[in-house]
């Protein structure tokens, strides 16, 4: 099953140079209430892909939500400079924003 969804994961990227997901279910847990789900990237890390997590958005009770990157196989370089470009366009809205205010 693992080489089933490796192949089609990798179709997904005859078109884009990464995907852009939720790196959990919802925000970040507390510490003292344990570490928090994996289940959004346990299908990646099964077919070998490599991700990263942003904390780029915030939920009602102010903790992080995390943005995940995933990248093709043996596209960890591209990964990383697609991740830097998002948090730099995340980072230059926000101040962009908060300057207009």
């Amino acid at each position: 099953m693992a080489d089933r969804l490796t192949a089609l994961a990798a179709a997904l990227f005859d078109d884009h140079d990464a995907l852009i997901t939720l790196s959990a279910p919802g925000e970040a847990t507390r510490l003292e209430e344990g570490p928090g789900s994996g289940a959004m990237s346990m299908p990646w890390s099964l077919c070998g892909l490599p991700t990263v997590s942003l904390p780029l958005l915030r939920g009602t009770n102010g903790m992080p939500i995390g943005v995940q990157l995933v990248g093709c196989q043996g596209g960890d370089r591209n990964l990383l400079r697609v991740a830097a470009w998002l948090t730099d366009t995340v980072t230059l809205n926000d101040k962009f924003t908060h300057e207009q205010a």
